[in-house]
């Protein structure tokens, strides 16, 4: 099969993973397309998935090539954090304007998404407290270009929850990236985040925050007696929650 039938045509035979968990970061119809037409192809590039999720050393990773003879290396979690793709000569790439890819900002040019997730995922990975990083990825993208602004504006705008909950910065976007623990020391003292909290559910989260307590903060003043008299709130529940954010207190 030719370089351009292959692309533009015979569309059936590409199979398709349906688990993409275990779907190779290098298909092997690529590998043979860049062997089988060397003439056109000069190997392969390394594309990271447009997403805040991929980890740093792979966003490092983009746009490496390989011209190896056996598979190319596997970085992340394979295809969910990037693909090899062909890459096409120079001679004959008819795309002037950059590479555009999907991402969690929409369709825009990867060497920009990429260099803004690097920026992004740089503070995120660090050793820096995690009040400290997230406050600075709230602030991340104000002193960059527009491009890096317009992305970082889609990237809140796109990104919601799971519940479909909105976004108000970065730091929120990412928030859901941090582990359990991390992400109940950032939003400690931040109201409208109690679901968060170990033992409650929609009902207890009504009573606390219908009660004044509408932060993991004012609830670790309580004590469990305090709370049981709270309507929802059982002796265990209450024991849960007193748990939890009086360690939470601790770690900050």
């Amino acid at each position: 099969m030719g370089f351009f039938d292959f692309f533009f045509g015979k569309k059936s035979e590409m199979k398709v993973t349906k688990n993409k968990s275990i779907e190779p970061q290098a298909p092997a119809h690529f590998v043979d397309l860049a062997k089988q037409n060397s003439d056109i192809v000069d190997g392969l590039i390394f594309s990271a998935t447009c997403q805040v999720r991929t980890p740093l050393n792979v966003l490092l990773k983009h746009g490496e090539i390989y011209q190896g003879n056996d598979a190319p290396p596997t970085y992340g979690r394979g295809a969910k954090d990037g693909i090899w793709l062909p890459k096409v000569r120079s001679d004959y790439s008819y795309d002037n304007d950059g590479n555009k890819a999907a991402s969690d900002a929409g369709h825009v040019l990867s060497d920009d998404y990429i260099k803004f997730a690097i920026g992004l995922r740089t503070i995120f990975e660090s050793n820096l407290p995690t009040i400290d990083k997230m406050e600075k990825i709230i602030n991340y993208g104000d002193n960059l270009d527009d491009k890096i602004k317009y992305i970082a504006k889609n990237v809140i705008l796109n990104r919601g929850g799971s519940k479909g909950e909105e976004k108000d910065n970065l730091a929120d976007v990412m928030a859901n990236h941090l582990s359990d623990t991390e992400r109940k020391i950032w939003y400690f003292d931040k109201p409208n985040h109690l679901n968060i909290i170990d033992g409650v559910n929609k009902k207890v989260v009504e009573s606390l925050e219908n009660n004044g307590f509408t932060t993991m903060q004012k609830i670790a003043e309580l004590k469990v007696e305090e709370l049981v008299i709270l309507d929802g709130i059982g002796k265990v529940s209450a024991k849960k929650i007193a748990e939890d954010c009086l360690n939470i207190k601790e770690l900050r």
